[in-house]
């Protein structure tokens, strides 16, 4: 799902609510990605990595380890503050 709209109208406070609604769906856990500070498209994934609390020091490529860690898993992630990084958030969302 995507929110929408111009700042300050809500829209993650109407995330966490709806999130909260339906936290015993995720027995994963419900995590906030807030990617306000994330100004390079590269760091995308490791910021959703540090929010998750997974700790990997491989050579592994980054999105291959968040996938590996949620895989089989039943977990929602809000990707807030994403809107500078609209397209590089798709392919992590889609995996």
């Amino acid at each position: 799902m995507t929110l929408t709209g111009v700042g300050g109208v809500g829209k993650t406070r109407l995330a966490m609510r709806l999130a909260d609604e339906v936290r015993r769906a995720f027995p994963a856990g419900v995590w906030l990605v807030d990617l306000t500070a994330v100004e390079a498209p590269e760091l995308l994934v490791h910021a959703v990595g540090e929010a998750l609390e997974i700790q990997d020091r491989s050579a592994r490529p980054a999105l291959q380890v968040l996938v590996e860690n949620l895989r089989g898993k039943q977990a929602l992630l809000l990707l807030d503050n994403c809107e500078h990084l609209v397209s590089e958030c798709a392919e992590p969302a889609d995996r």
